[in-house]
């Protein structure tokens, strides 16, 4: 059974990998036939002579929206590359891709036009070296053309997001219409990626409706009796449209086409979270930084406070307006408030303390307490602090004044 089922994958993507496309013009030797020039080369064909005929082909076109009529498509964002790989490929007749004899010539030139629309056309330059292909192509035969590709990577059911023929999830064919809500939806299976392998001269393009009623029939018989889920399966359609509109708002979220499917929003979230685990990473230096400059700030700051204390202290020493013994208070003073500090030494006159060195009573050792006794002044400056002679000896006790 898996055998058979893998066939009839591989027969379902071979009849799905074709489209149609169309002769543009006749060339030979470069230049564009005319009336005599084309007579001259038919007869050279039809006595199976050398002769050399150049096709510009538009080999396939895709639009959004728009369903061709095998209701496959490619990938938007792979479009360009695809394009790329029909250079050097056969062309030959019928996609007989297993009869050397139906090889006609080769494909010179294969590239992707991208259009503002947001349409994509493959074209192609072939060069046709067979005098039976010469001469289909000269009585105007060869009209309508067709691409064979192989995938690369999973192909996607546009109704399931799945990939195709999934069991259990997927059993659309392309072209089958789901109902969602009020809205009839028409299936397509999209390839993620792809490589052209031959163009081929086709009389009527397409994949012929026998084909896809033998396989039809063939997948029927492989359920083994589990029938696939009907259109009115709710809770399938349902989990159908809630992928769909989680990958629209990711692409949306992610400033993406609208057409990407799965890998591009797996990718452009895999970036997003690399780049945030960089930015996390620099904001971790950019914290480590500032809290070292904070901490460098801080310290300039108190040695330039600790300086102009010190400053404070020296000039009033040295002005006489305070005395060695007043210097702890006025100290307090200064780290809790400078501007009062300044404004009360400002009303101070000069010289109305003690020398420096002159021995005053105040500089004894109080005997029941052990500690010096505060003098008029220091008590003065303490009550205008609004501290208690406790809070004052406490603050120079934890200053390291005794």
């Amino acid at each position: 059974m898996k055998d058979t089922r893998a066939k009839l994958y591989a027969d379902a993507l071979t009849l799905a990998s074709r489209a149609e496309g169309t002769v543009l013009a006749l060339r030979s030797n470069g230049v564009v036939l005319d009336a005599a020039s084309r007579d001259e080369l038919l007869k050279k064909a039809v006595d199976r002579e050398a002769v050399r005929l150049e096709l510009d082909l538009e080999s396939y076109e895709q639009a959004p929206g728009v369903h061709n009529r095998n209701h496959v498509r490619f990938r938007d964002g792979a479009m360009l590359r695809i394009g790329r790989t029909g250079r050097r490929n056969p062309y030959m007749r019928d996609h007989r891709q297993g009869d050397v004899t139906a090889r006609g010539g080769t494909i010179l030139e294969s590239k992707t036009e991208q259009l503002g629309d947001g349409r994509y056309k493959i074209l192609q330059t072939v060069e046709l070296t067979e005098p039976g292909a010469v001469e289909r192509a000269l009585r105007g035969l060869m009209s309508s053309v067709s691409i064979a590709w192989n995938p690369i990577g999973p192909v996607k059911c546009t109704a399931c997001n799945k990939p195709v023929l999934e069991r259990g999830w997927c059993w659309h064919w392309p072209g089958d219409q789901v109902l969602a809500g009020d809205t009839t939806f028409i299936v397509e299976w999209e390839y993620d990626d792809a490589e052209l392998v031959e163009t081929s001269e086709v009389s009527v393009p397409g994949v012929p409706t026998a084909g896809i009623t033998g396989i039809r029939a063939a997948l029927a018989a492989l359920s083994s009796g589990h029938e696939p889920p009907t259109i009115g399966d709710d809770e399938s359609q349902e989990h159908d449209r809630m992928s769909n509109k989680l990958l629209m708002a990711l692409a949306a979220a992610l400033s993406l086409a609208p057409t990407v499917g799965e890998p591009e929003v797996t990718a452009a979230v895999e970036e997003l979270a690399a780049k945030n685990r960089t930015l996390t990473a620099q904001l971790g230096v950019a914290e480590s930084e500032r809290t070292r400059l904070a901490t460098e700030v801080a310290g300039y700051r108190a040695t330039e406070a600790k300086h102009a204390e010190d400053d404070y202290i020296a000039t009033a020493l040295r002005l006489g307006q305070i005395a060695p013994v007043d210097e702890p208070a006025w100290r307090v003073l200064f780290g809790a408030n400078r501007k009062a500090a300044e404004l009360e030494m400002s009303k101070r006159p000069h010289g109305c303390s003690t020398p420096v060195g002159l021995p005053r009573q105040a500089d004894k050792k109080d005997a029941g307490t052990g500690t010096a006794a505060l003098t008029a002044t220091q008590l003065e400056m303490i009550g205008q602090m609004g501290m208690s002679e406790a809070e004052y000896r406490a603050a120079l006790a934890k200053g390291g004044i005794s």
